[in-house]
């Protein structure tokens, strides 16, 4: 089975987040950016390209399915607009919710970006952690990415209310998924304002070989017209 698991350790004692507008999370290929994101609707997580919300845990603050399908690029809290999911409230600290979803066909998943926020004190809204895992035919969780711990004594732990992480890992061939984000803090459920998919961008040597197929595919058609 194909792992691959970051972990963060201390953020907060590695890094100075008071003026960092951008930066790697340790021993990981993510980046983290003080800022909202509230996503597009054409990448490969989105209802709008078909697909399917299967399960979530503890359902939602707003309504629980348009809540939960908020971040996959439904409308959700912020009507007229790409919306935010709110996870339940009443939870305690370390609250795990969950969502599953299954994609209209299998994607090749290379990426994803994700847009976190908290609602400016440190009791409420905060995640504390999350990861992305893909399912297969038996049923097993693939584990792609896993970050925790995303909290400490600042907001979020990067000194900033919003912040959009993105994060690249081997890419694999899945149609389902499962997305779960630990809560940070006692009442408030997370705020999670958009997770995106993106495929695997070809490697250079790649797009060579494609040219190089593309045009000799070319000369033999010519040959073929000349011949004729």
């Amino acid at each position: 089975m194909r792992t691959t698991i970051l972990t963060i350790a201390c953020l907060v004692c590695l890094i100075d987040t008071a003026t960092a507008e951008s930066f790697h999370i340790p021993g990981s290929t993510a980046i983290v950016t003080a800022g909202g994101y509230e996503g597009v609707t054409t990448d490969l997580f989105d209802l709008a390209q078909g697909t399917v919300i299967e399960s979530w845990t503890h359902g939602t603050y707003y309504d629980p399915y348009a809540g939960v399908g908020a971040m996959l690029g439904g409308p959700g809290y912020m009507s007229g607009d790409i919306g935010h999911t709110l996870f339940g409230d009443g939870f305690t600290d370390g609250t795990v919710f969950q969502v599953q979803f299954l994609l209209s066909h299998p994607v090749q998943l290379w990426s994803i970006k994700l847009g976190l926020s908290q609602d400016g004190d440190l009791t409420r809204r905060g995640a504390a952690a999350f990861s992305l895992a893909a399912i297969y035919s038996d049923g097993v969780p693939d584990q792609l990415i896993s970050h925790g711990t995303l909290a400490s004594d600042n907001v979020q732990a990067y000194g900033d209310a919003t912040i959009t992480i993105e994060d690249t890992f081997t890419s694999v061939q899945a149609q389902r998924f499962v997305f779960t984000v630990t809560q940070r803090g006692p009442v408030y459920g997370p705020r999670v304002f958009e997770l995106d998919g993106f495929a695997a961008v070809p490697e250079p040597s790649t797009w060579a070989m494609a040219a190089a197929g593309f045009a000799l595919a070319a000369i033999a058609r010519l040959r073929r017209v000349r011949r004729g």
